[in-house]
């Protein structure tokens, strides 16, 4: 067996997910990317405007505790009203908290952000995770969650790198 006929049988066998599947590894790659981002941009640069180290924690803090706190209410509201409507509210709650994010310096401002962003959080993860077992095959289903845990986790670690970008402008 040739390294292509290698590389094309770890394709096909990590592929089938279908493609419903595929979009919500993206959409949880997504998701992770900015988890990546918001891991890094406020303990760095926040105190380089004159954030306290008490301001950054409660940012951290709150969209911690937020989704902690919410994300068993928020699946059983997903349960009755609809996983992928949980999905796609949770990531736009987090996309747009990401964009409050890069475009303001104002600490209500932002503290509001973390806030909606444990709520897009507590609401999509265990909607994708649901969703995600949902519909993949039963031969399929550990491949999908796999490949779901190796796409986030790179997503993740894309975001951490991406937050050098204001260091390099």
């Amino acid at each position: 067996m040739t390294i292509a006929d290698r590389v094309r049988s770890q394709i096909l066998y990590y592929g089938g997910v279908g493609r419903e599947g595929t979009l919500i590894i993206l959409a949880s790659a997504v998701a992770s990317f900015y988890w990546g981002v918001l891991s890094v941009i406020p303990g760095v640069y926040l105190p380089q405007i004159g954030f306290t180290d008490l301001q950054v924690g409660s940012l951290y803090s709150v969209s911690g505790i937020t989704s902690a706190l919410l994300g068993i209410p928020l699946s059983i509201w997903s349960d009755r009203h609809g996983r992928r409507k949980g999905l796609l509210i949770g990531i736009a709650l987090a996309g747009l908290s990401f964009f409050t994010y890069a475009f303001t310096t104002n600490y209500s401002h932002l503290l509001i952000a973390s806030f909606v962003s444990g709520i897009g959080f507590g609401l999509f993860f265990p909607c994708s995770s649901a969703l995600l077992a949902e519909r993949t095959t039963a031969s399929k289903r550990t491949i999908a969650f796999s490949l779901s845990f190796f796409v986030g986790t790179a997503a993740g670690a894309l975001g951490t790198l991406f937050s050098l970008i204001p260091a390099l402008l």
